[in-house]
């Protein structure tokens, strides 16, 4: 007997643990699900530490979904199985070392909801981490002028002057967006 049409799967339980940071659920993500991952990188030419690696930034891609309510409708492992395979691919891709297909899936998934998913926050890590890269005074400015706060208040609660405030505001977006666009990451993500 299958599942209601539209509920979410009973491995949603992963899904919900990540997104309340749940040690016991992270614990058991990783006992349960890592030595797949580590097993179909080293098949494909990647050893310990970048399945490790794959799987830990996977899990940081899966922890921004749940915090935004991801509703999982197949097994969290075959979730997982996917985002780690197509990253590892991507990754092989962009280093030249060799392309290579997904094998099959061992239960139905929609790849095209999911794929596009995992690129979306994807790009949302590329941002985060050189937005981070960014001084502080930068990310600030920024910060407070994508709150929705206009130059003028984000000069007044930084205590800066209006006119710095208007011309670093539009370094610093230039700044972070030549970082962006110079990641070898940035090409296949648009």
């Amino acid at each position: 007997m299958g599942r209601i049409q539209g509920s979410p799967h009973p491995d949603q339980q992963f899904v919900d643990g990540l997104a309340n940071n749940d040690r016991q659920i992270v614990a058991s993500i990783y006992e349960q699900f890592l030595p797949m991952t580590v097993a179909y990188v080293k098949q494909n030419r990647g050893n310990q530490q970048d399945a490790e690696d794959l799987f830990a930034e996977t899990l940081e891609i899966l922890n921004m979904q749940a915090r935004d309510g991801l509703q999982i409708r197949q097994s969290f492992g075959a979730y997982v199985k996917l985002i780690c395979q197509r990253r590892w691919i991507n990754k092989l891709k962009r280093n030249q070392r060799i392309s290579l297909e997904l094998e099959n899936q061992a239960e139905p998934v929609e790849e095209a909801e999911v794929i596009a998913k995992m690129e979306a926050y994807e790009r949302k890590l590329l941002y985060r981490r050189h937005f981070n890269y960014l001084a502080e005074r930068c990310r600030q400015i920024l910060s407070l002028q994508w709150a929705g706060k206009n130059l003028k208040e984000v000069a007044v609660e930084l205590e800066l002057n209006h006119s710095y405030v208007r011309r670093q505001a539009q370094k610093c977006k230039n700044t972070l967006m030549t970082n962006i666009q110079a990641d070898p990451l940035f090409g296949e993500l648009i």
